[in-house]
């Protein structure tokens, strides 16, 4: 059995005089690999040029509370861009270390909650909007993360969206939206011979149409009279065939 250490600092000055032992010692003991957590803008880069040099070590990125004085309000944008830029490299594996430490009495609660806030609200309601739990019906992924962009400013923190879909992209295998050929359309924006790049479902979760389906007018027309009839709004996913592609207006 290949044991994991999720919670290191391995790139910390601590380790210089012996990190190469402290790795022997470990694996020769089971631990086969360890997460090195990001904690801070300034020690990002280390991190990952530290598990860039070792296939077995992967990184996280963070903002954690003990460095409070240490993080700036562009931070959070940097992040997303760190994120967005490694997403899908195997060797990056979570957003953190960040969380909230009150045991320290010096740190400003306020400050620890709004960054607390800022990294965790869109990834809890992300899965709720899926559970049901926020709304009466369950969304899938990609529509979870298009209810989450119309909400860009007033419930959510725009800098963190695009890089949070990005990140959702990765490491999600039914995401389609950070897909730049993916399309998000209302029933009356479609148009004969755009594909559906994803199964869409009715509101009560009766399947109208698989994914690949190529649309045609007189399904088109059906779609909108069903929707219509149901009282329901969609968010239609379609990929445009190139030579259509300058007449479509992005809906979100």
């Amino acid at each position: 059995m290949e044991l994991i250490d999720t919670h290191t600092h391995l790139d910390f000055a601590d380790f210089d005089a012996d990190r190469g032992e402290v790795l022997e010692r470990s694996r020769a003991l089971g631990v086969g690999r360890m997460v090195v957590l990001g904690v801070y803008q300034k020690n990002w880069q280390r991190v990952w040029d530290l598990v860039q040099s070792d296939s077995r070590l992967h990184a996280a990125f963070g903002l954690h509370p003990v460095y409070l004085d240490k993080h700036r309000p562009a931070d959070l944008n940097e992040l997303g861009d760190w994120l967005s830029r490694c997403a899908g490299h195997p060797q990056l594996c979570a957003v953190g270390e960040f969380g909230l430490d009150y045991f320290l009495p010096q740190l400003d609660r306020e400050r620890q909650q709004a960054l607390f806030e800022a990294q965790l609200k869109l990834a809890v309601d992300f899965i709720e909007l899926q559970k049901g739990l926020i709304l009466e019906r369950q969304m899938n992924s990609d529509e979870a993360l298009v209810y989450i962009r119309q909400y860009a400013g007033r419930l959510y923190d725009p800098d963190l969206i695009e890089d949070f879909i990005q990140v959702c992209a990765a490491f999600l295998s039914d995401v389609t939206l950070a897909d730049p050929s993916v399309k998000v359309l209302t029933t009356r924006e479609l148009a004969p011979g755009m594909i559906l790049a994803r199964n869409l479902n009715a509101d009560n979760g009766m399947l109208l149409l698989n994914a690949g389906k190529v649309l045609n007018g007189p399904l088109v027309d059906k779609l909108i009279a069903f929707e219509s009839m149901e009282g329901a709004k969609y968010s239609v996913f379609v990929k445009v065939p190139e030579e259509e592609e300058g007449g479509i207006l992005e809906v979100g």
